[in-house]
Order: C-alpha cells, then structure tokens, then sequence
C-alpha cells in the first residue's frame, strides 16, 4: 500500500502545484507517475478523433474508507502501447498492479484526478 496523503491544500491554489509534485514523488516509482512526470519520454494514445492522450485518471472508493485515485490510459508494459480501460476494468487493473494512489477521502481523491496535469503547466 502506497503512503497515505494527509495534507490538504488550503484553497488549493498557490500550493496545488506543489502539493501535487510532493504526492507524485512519494509514488515515482509507478508507471503512471512516472508517465505524469516525464510525459516526453512516454508514447501516447490516438483516440481516433484527432486527439491524442497519455493520461486519464478516475478514482474510487472500497466501501471501507479508502479512496484510490488510478489510471484509465495505462501502459501494461514498459515501452507497450497505452490502452484505454474504463470502469471496472480500470480499478481491477490498478489494485492487481498496485497503479493507484490512496486518499484519506473523497475530496481529496477527486481533487487529485482532475487536478493532476496542473504539473505540467509553466
């Protein structure tokens, strides 16, 4: 299990960025974080629509307490073409191959997978 994030960012603004580089450096060493840091060094995926995507994330919850945030455009081995999961599928893969990162709740899970690409930004 990955160390859990505690801290909650005030008004997640100015620290967002930061807080957000703090969480992807505790979990360097998954693929898809690795992917989010170094994105040039990774292929992306056609989406047939003229887009292109390296990243997608989604979260859920165990009914337990714990939140996971993982991704839905994985990598399922290194230098592999990424493949688009959806649902169950998606969080099945990431619980089995350990690609996910636990939140303390809701919020915080949420927060972070829709705000993770703030990293890329200048």
């Amino acid at each position: 299990m990955p160390e859990e994030i505690t801290e909650q960012p005030e008004g997640r603004d100015a620290g967002e960025k930061e807080l957000i580089q703090q969480i992807l450096s505790k979990n360097a060493g998954k693929n898809f974080v690795k992917r989010i840091i170094t994105p040039e060094a990774y292929p992306e995926m056609d989406n047939g629509d003229g887009s292109v995507s390296s990243h997608s994330m989604s979260w859920s919850d165990d009914g337990q307490g714990h939140y996971y945030v993982y991704p839905t455009v994985v990598q399922r081995n290194d230098g592999a073409k990424l493949e688009r999961l959806e649902g169950k599928e998606a969080a099945e893969y990431a619980q089995e191959k350990k690609e996910f990162v636990e939140f303390d709740n809701a919020e915080e899970a949420d927060w972070f997978s829709k705000r993770y690409k703030v990293v890329w930004d200048e």
